[in-house]
């Protein structure tokens, strides 16, 4: 495991965004329930490093979480094994 931390850039972060976004995929269901997770690794730091709070990371973290992300079709997060949206929590679905 690459312990060397790396410069969260404005560009990392926009990639983060850009991968939460495309896959509908928050940081919280990227590593709930894995096991092969990096030792150290939170949610929590997902945001925090998208938010810019965070300015740098462990390598092994940032590289884990972008394999988890790129390895997710489009709209993972919000489409259902039908092909169907998902609702989002706190609003309804818009009557067809």
């Amino acid at each position: 495991m690459d312990d060397t931390d790396i410069p969260m850039t404005q560009e990392l972060r926009r990639k983060l965004r850009a991968e939460r976004k495309r896959t509908g995929i928050a940081p919280r269901d990227l590593v709930k329930a894995r096991h092969d997770i990096p030792k150290g690794l939170l949610a929590s730091h997902v945001s925090r490093w998208e938010s810019g709070i965070e300015r740098s990371a462990p390598k092994a973290h940032v590289d884990y979480i972008l394999m988890r992300w790129s390895s997710l079709e489009d709209d993972a997060g919000r489409v259902d094994t039908d092909g169907n949206l998902k609702a989002r929590p706190g609003r309804r679905h818009p009557k067809a």
